[in-house]
């Protein structure tokens, strides 16, 4: 069992202390809890992929604009995102709503 407090999680850098993670799965990092806080009207990252993990977004807060596998969605307090390994995404806040929301990583394993 691995317990987390507010004060051990781990920001991202000192550019994104709008992200922290909260879990890091060890030793193979199987997976990863990331905790956001992203301000309204906020781009995320350019469109991309990721080639051996899938990601999932739990909205806690707010609401979030993903744009996953050319289709866009707006998602809500309570809402799930998930994005399939290999899938080209990213996300934004909406002009007026920031938002806070937990992003799960689950990677595969390629070597089994």
């Amino acid at each position: 069992m691995t317990t987390i407090v507010p004060g051990q999680r781990t920001a991202l850098g000192p550019h994104r202390r709008d992200l922290q993670v909260i879990l890091a799965s060890a030793p193979a990092r199987a997976a990863v809890v990331v905790a956001c806080a992203i301000p309204a009207g906020t781009s995320g990252p350019p469109l991309h992929v990721h080639a051996a993990c899938d990601e999932i977004f739990f909205i806690l807060s707010g609401e979030l604009l993903v744009h996953a596998d050319g289709h866009v969605a707006t998602i809500r307090e309570g809402g799930l995102v998930h994005i399939s390994c290999g899938m080209p995404h990213t996300f934004a806040t909406t002009p007026g709503t920031p938002a806070r929301f937990l992003v799960l990583y689950t990677t595969h394993d390629l070597t089994r």
